[in-house]
């Protein structure tokens, strides 16, 4: 599949992830490009996992690093399989998130391959603009078009 199509194909699942970083990143001011690409990188290894059966492995993560590893997590878990808007699984209503959710209730939820392909793409698109704009750059970039 080309880039494009994946892209145009799996938008809303990008466009929720990539919110969720650009979320994290604006209540912190340490956030990197490369902390991002490292917690990208945990999750890659850790859906991997999930999908292999054996549980994620164990990585040390800093604060900032596990903050985003479980903002990323909450989203992309709901992606996997959204909960019921009326209730979740204790009979509770759900609880409103600070990350913008933009994937239709009414849409099939994405697979765990697309969603690691998702996650992948995201990280080369980090890594890019990290070597192309320094520091910051994939978050710089990214800030633009999801805010």
């Amino acid at each position: 599949m080309s880039e494009l199509k994946f892209e145009t194909e799996n938008a809303n699942t990008l466009l929720d992830l990539e919110t969720t970083i650009v979320s994290i990143d604006s209540i912190s001011d340490d956030l990197t490009d490369l902390e991002v690409i490292d917690v990208l990188n945990y999750l890659i290894r850790a859906y991997t996992a999930k999908g292999n059966g054996p549980s994620a492995p164990f990585v040390r993560l800093s604060p900032l690093k596990r903050g985003l590893a479980d903002a990323i997590t909450g989203v992309a878990d709901y992606l996997v399989a959204p909960v019921d808007l009326e209730t979740d699984s204790d009979g509770e209503m759900p609880q409103p998130s600070d990350v913008l959710i933009t994937n239709d209730l009414t849409t099939t939820p994405v697979t765990l391959d697309v969603l690691i392909a998702c996650i992948q793409r995201i990280r080369q698109s980090a890594k890019h603009w990290n070597a192309t704009h320094g520091r910051r750059g994939y978050l710089d970039f990214v800030g633009e078009f999801v805010r």
